[in-house]
């Protein structure tokens, strides 16, 4: 026995048995040996432009898939953008207003009691100067 030199290991067929079997044809398995190899090896039993098909074991041309440009509509906007993007965008800013809404009224709130603070101690101070 020697090593193998190919990593497909005892899924190994040479080109001329796959030949010889059509075993990585298009369709359905065209003999038993064929079945019982896409059984054993699926990851190798068709080409590479099929995929195997379960459960019938057939091998499966891979679907054409051409891009195709977004085309535009009467009844979208001038800017572009998609309804639910427009919804996160709105949700987005209305966040971020309510955080910018408690940080103003957090500065007002420490300003006003820093000035309260300050009004008293000035009033305490006066006291003290007086009653002596």
């Amino acid at each position: 026995s020697t090593k193998a030199t190919s990593s497909q290991g005892i899924c190994y067929i040479s080109g001329e048995v796959a030949a010889y079997y059509s075993c990585s044809s298009l369709g359905a398995p065209p003999s038993p040996t064929c079945s019982q190899y896409r059984l054993s090896c699926p990851q190798y039993s068709c080409d590479s432009t099929s995929y195997l098909a379960l459960p019938s074991y057939d091998c499966v041309a891979f679907p054409i898939v051409t891009a195709v440009a977004p085309t535009t509509s009467s009844a979208s906007s001038s800017s572009g953008l998609d309804e639910p993007v427009k919804l996160l965008y709105l949700v987005i800013s209305a966040i971020i207003a309510i955080l910018i809404g408690f940080l103003l009224g957090f500065i007002v709130s420490l300003l006003a009691t820093k000035r309260r603070r300050a009004k008293a101690y000035d009033s305490t101070s006066l006291v003290e100067d007086v009653g002596h």
